[in-house]
């Protein structure tokens, strides 16, 4: 009787053990469960992040890296128009150029330098003959000119264009006028010094700037009256060619501009005058 109870006593802890781990393998599962959901829950609100558009790639072709070597080759070329400090600078197709020279350019010469920089530094850079055929630049090119440490202007030429566009102050074309001005004096006071036949030579006193240049007065000794006609012509001549060639060397005066000469005695008589058309001169008694 005692081993029944035993066995009755027995058979109720298997009972209870058993359900105890019956609520436990639920509660694992049921963990187990809630772990997946809540996993899955935050992969669904987790924000997707947006791909960026990458930037396209600058091909090698699209355009001419300046080497070390070119630019030097293009000092080189360079350096007969005049010392100046160089500096180039490139970012990707755009080539920026800046020369500085220790004295003042005047506009010839801020022409030649700008003009035969780019183009000297264009066929450099596409590996051709300096003066041969300048192949056509995938590049941009700026220049900027700096004359004793004043900056005189710039000029650009984009790869698309075959022309070059200026961009020159008023400030500095009236700086280049003023420096035109004081060779053209200086030439005609060395003029006149060298010859005892010439007494003063002026601009016109009735017009200003640029334009008194035009017309120009040359003041002989009486040593004209002692000349034969011919004589005169040839004399008249040579002060009008002489004064002609110093205005357009010094820059007053466009090269290939009319001028109008008329010469005087002492007194202040006009004595003979030029033609703007034929250039002969007239005599007058």
């Amino acid at each position: 009787m005692k081993m029944k109870y035993k066995l009755l006593a027995g058979l109720v802890v298997l009972i209870m053990l058993g359900g105890c781990f019956n609520n436990d393998d639920d509660d694992v599962k049921t963990s187990g469960s809630d772990v997946v959901s809540t996993s899955t829950a935050a992969a669904a609100v987790e924000p997707v992040e947006a791909e960026v558009a990458e930037e396209p790639e600058v091909m090698e072709s699209s355009f001419v890296q300046i080497t070390d070597a070119q630019i030097t080759e293009f000092k080189e070329l360079m350096e007969p128009y005049g010392s100046f400090e160089f500096d180039v600078a490139q970012s990707k197709n755009d080539v920026n150029i800046v020369l500085k020279y220790p004295d003042h350019m005047d506009a010839e010469s801020f022409e030649i330098a700008g003009k035969f920089s780019i183009l000297l530094l264009m066929s450099v850079s596409n590996d051709t003959e300096p003066y041969g055929n300048v192949v056509k630049s995938i590049n941009n090119y700026e220049i900027k000119l700096y004359g004793d440490g004043t900056y005189l202007g710039s000029g650009s030429k984009l790869a698309n264009s075959e022309e070059i566009t200026w961009d020159i102050p008023e400030s500095t074309t009236n700086l280049w006028f003023e420096e035109s001005e004081s060779r053209a004096w200086a030439g005609l006071g060395a003029y006149v010094d060298s010859t005892d036949a010439i007494i003063q030579i002026t601009t016109d006193p009735y017009l200003t700037g640029s334009d008194k240049w035009g017309i120009m007065h040359a003041y002989i000794s009486d040593g004209w009256y002692y000349l034969e006609d011919y004589q005169k012509k040839r004399v008249a001549k040579n002060i009008g060619d002489s004064i002609t060639l110093i205005l357009y060397e010094s820059g007053v005066v466009e090269d290939g501009a009319p001028l109008k000469i008329h010469i005087h005695d002492s007194y202040g008589t006009e004595v003979a005058e030029n033609s703007l058309w034929t250039g002969e001169y007239t005599i007058y008694e």
